[in-house]
């Protein structure tokens, strides 16, 4: 995914200029440590517990 999503977000940033895209990157635990700072979140490995909103991700 990582070789893709610069593209994906070039595009998207072409197609929605007024919309600022951050990206940071980090392990899953602490990507999934902050979710009040992220509004997407592409992780490879099992989360280890039921994401605070309520979602259950499984491998």
């Amino acid at each position: 995914m990582s070789y893709v999503l610069p593209y994906l977000i070039a595009a998207f940033h072409k197609r929605y200029p007024e919309v600022a895209v951050t990206t940071i990157d980090g392990n899953t635990a602490d990507i999934v440590a902050a979710p009040a700072s992220v509004d997407v979140a592409l992780v490879e490995g099992p989360t280890g517990h039921d994401l605070s909103l309520g979602i259950t991700v499984t491998a």
